[in-house]
């Protein structure tokens, strides 16, 4: 039998090597391989960039800020989860991603920890990361650092530059201390999803700052999120503020748990500062957070806002509070511990503690016969809770509808009735 081989022509051969994505290991072995200087020397290559470090976790100081060119191709960077990039005594920022005017960077962080950076330039700045261009980050820890801008990341479009954009997903944001937030986002896109942030201050914006400087605008969706012990020791916003937003600006809070995040006896808003618009905050859980005297777990400052499907819970200093003539649209919330929600149904919605319940953030589960329990709006719920997880019938009454706030309780499958979610961006 004659054997017929097949001979791919020379184009279609080359058309196919020039999409392979090339990959650099950094390091050979041993701790002493695996340095900035390395680091840096394969970024301009760009593809995907490992490391070969020795065995167990291991730690790479930074010495200089690592800077990713506006034309450097697209380059992801994985620590497979034993690499510690360490800026302990650097006072320039660790990471800066430029921007440019005709293209932007791709860069990605993938399962590794970048601690303990510091910038001193001033306000525009991230002690971790200073993005400009297309960041995505993964399974990332941020802890520790520290800026007068922003504590781990700062971003706004450079001017005459193209919009840039964050994405964060599954990340933890650690004790980070600043001016304004663990993130600054002052202008751009930003979506963070399924992330934790647990003891960051700052003056104002303990966690998240959104600020759009001149007339940058943003857009921003915080979602399956837990904000845990963040606070603002000078004025607003303990875990999130909002402070300025430029026309075609957005913010999107949903499916995300506040607990335990403070302001001073003098400040507002112990888990969200509104104080611009558009804001809609939908299918939340903000329960045990201190308001000071009368600063309320969310304050409301903006005419535009908007909540719904939310729980506000046994808040110090109150549930809500007010600018004289601000308030919100909306519906289905629930409070408890005081009215202070102007228009809001008060009572109790059998919280538990905060727990891992089986989700990527911790939540705070519905005890049986909540009245949260399938009353929510369900054309404007989210399919998934803050878990992930489906609306089931809770209240086994033969019908699947959502729970108001960001945890679904068990239930029957019940008759389904999808409700609507609003598109995130991936």
């Amino acid at each position: 039998m004659t054997r017929v081989t097949a001979r791919i022509p020379t184009l279609v051969v080359f058309l196919l090597l020039s999409h392979v994505v090339s990959a650099t290991v950094v390091g050979s072995g041993t701790p002493s391989s695996c340095t900035e200087s390395a680091l840096a020397a394969a970024i301009p290559a760009g593809g995907i960039i490992t490391f070969n470090c020795g065995a167990g976790q291991q730690t790479i100081p930074f010495t200089f800020t690592l800077v990713v060119g506006s034309g450097n191709p697209p380059v992801t960077i994985n620590g497979n989860d034993s690499i510690i990039f360490d800026g302990t005594g650097i006072t320039t920022g660790m990471i800066a991603i430029f921007g440019g005017t005709t293209a932007l960077p791709d860069v990605a962080f993938r399962h590794l920890v970048i601690a303990n950076g510091n910038i001193t330039t001033g306000l525009n700045a991230g002690g971790a990361i200073q993005n400009f261009g297309n960041l995505t980050l993964d399974t990332v820890t941020l802890r520790n650092n520290h800026s007068a801008g922003a504590g781990a990341i700062f971003q706004e479009p450079c001017n005459g530059c193209l919009t840039p954009t964050l994405y964060a997903t599954r990340c933890l944001f650690q004790n980070n201390s600043t001016g304004g937030g663990a993130i600054s986002i002052q202008g751009g896109i930003a979506g963070i999803a399924q992330s934790t942030f647990v003891g960051n201050s700052a003056g104002s914006a303990g966690a998240i700052q959104i600020y759009g400087n001149s007339t940058f605008q943003v857009d921003a969706t915080i979602d399956s999120c837990a904000f845990v012990n963040n606070s603002a020791t000078s004025y607003g916003g303990g875990a999130i503020a909002i402070e300025l937003l430029n026309p075609g600006s957005v913010v999107h809070i949903v499916n995300d748990t506040f607990t335990g995040n403070s302001v001073p006896a003098s400040g507002y808003g112990a888990a969200i500062y509104a104080a611009a618009e558009p804001v809609s905050i939908t299918n939340c859980t903000i329960a045990g957070n201190n308001g000071g005297t009368a600063g309320g777990a969310v304050y409301f400052a903006a005419r535009a806002s908007a909540m719904n499907n939310t729980i506000i819970a046994s808040n110090s200093g109150g549930n809500c509070s007010f600018e004289e003539g601000s308030t919100f649209a909306g519906g289905h919330n629930l409070q408890f511990g005081d009215s202070t929600c102007t228009g809001v149904t008060v009572a109790d919605p059998l919280l538990q503690s905060l727990a891992d319940n089986n989700g990527t953030t911790q939540t705070m589960a519905l005890g049986a016969g909540s009245p949260a329990i399938d009353a929510a709006d369900m054309t404007l719920a989210p399919s998934v809770d803050q878990r992930g997880l489906p609306r089931t019938d809770g209240n086994l009454d033969g019908n699947v509808a959502p729970d108001i706030g960001a945890f679904e309780a068990p239930g029957g499958p019940g008759n389904p009735t999808p409700p609507r979610r609003r598109a995130v961006r991936p």
